[in-house]
This record gives C-alpha cells, structure tokens and sequence, in this order.
C-alpha cells in the first residue's frame, strides 16, 4: 500500500473509468509518497485535462518535465491525444498528432495519426492543411488513395 507503483495504477483506473475524483485521489497519494516521481504530476495533469482545469493542466506537466518524466514519449503522447479527443479538445490535437507521428515507425499506424490531424484541421477550419495532410497519407500507404480521395472530395464541398 506505500507503493508509488499501485497509486498511480489505480489512478490510471481512475482514469479509464472517468473516475476522476479516485483518480485524484490516487494521485495525491502518489505524490505524497514520492514528490520527486514525475509520472505522478502528469497524471495529475491529465485528470486536470479531463476536468477541463486549464491552469492546471500546464502546471502539473511542467512539474512532471522537472521530474524528469518524458512528456514526449509514444505513451505520454498516446495519453494526451486520448485526453484531448474525449474532452474535444481540437487545438490541443492539433499540437500533440505532429509530435506523435513523428515517434511512428509503422506505416499504418502513422497514416491513422495523419488522417486524424486532417480531420482535425477539417474540423478547425484549416482546410489547406487538413488536405496537405492528407495529401502526405499517399505518400507512405499508396493503397488508401481511395479514401483519401474521398476525403478530399467531401472536403471541397
């Protein structure tokens, strides 16, 4: 039960589960234990994305950087694309997909990364970008030209 390890997994719990107060709750605990663990600070920082505490957000994952928790990792950045699509958060999207395929090695996955970050641009406005960014799925999964097509087509109407 004094395990920085078991708080923050039943936070992540938490977490899953939308139960965010446990999750605090949890987290709080894992700070206590260890302040010097950056991995608690930025789940406090996700559960405060979850909430949609703004201020909090940047000041937990600043803490979590001090620590020396890796806030660019292909599983920091999984977790903040996943916070910010369930809180359709789409200029946070926006900043987190670059930076996630840029960390993709797997063709596939990157082209779902890539169609994403068009989608989000579609639904930003950005109309020049979401196609330049579609444009780019051809150029590594030539066999999703159909769909790409298609989403060029519908984006032009």
């Amino acid at each position: 039960p004094k395990r920085v390890s078991i708080y923050k997994e039943w936070a992540n719990t938490g977490l899953i589960t939308k139960d965010y107060e446990q999750a605090k709750e949890k987290t709080e605990k894992c700070i206590e234990l260890d302040p010097d663990y950056g991995g608690c600070y930025w789940l406090m920082g996700l559960i405060s994305g979850y909430v949609q505490d703004s201020e909090k957000i940047q000041y937990y994952f600043n803490l979590s950087k001090e620590r020396d928790y890796d806030t660019e990792s292909e599983e920091a950045l999984e977790q903040l694309i996943n916070m910010y699509f369930q809180t359709k958060n789409l200029q946070g999207l926006k900043e987190t997909y670059p930076k996630a395929i840029d960390l993709t090695t797997d063709n596939a996955e990157k082209a779902q990364l890539l169609a994403s970050l068009a989608f989000t641009y579609e639904q930003l406005g950005e109309f020049e970008k979401a196609k330049e960014t579609a444009l780019k799925i051809l150029e590594i999964l030539p066999s999703a030209k159909s769909d790409v097509d298609a989403f060029l087509e519908n984006l032009l109407k």
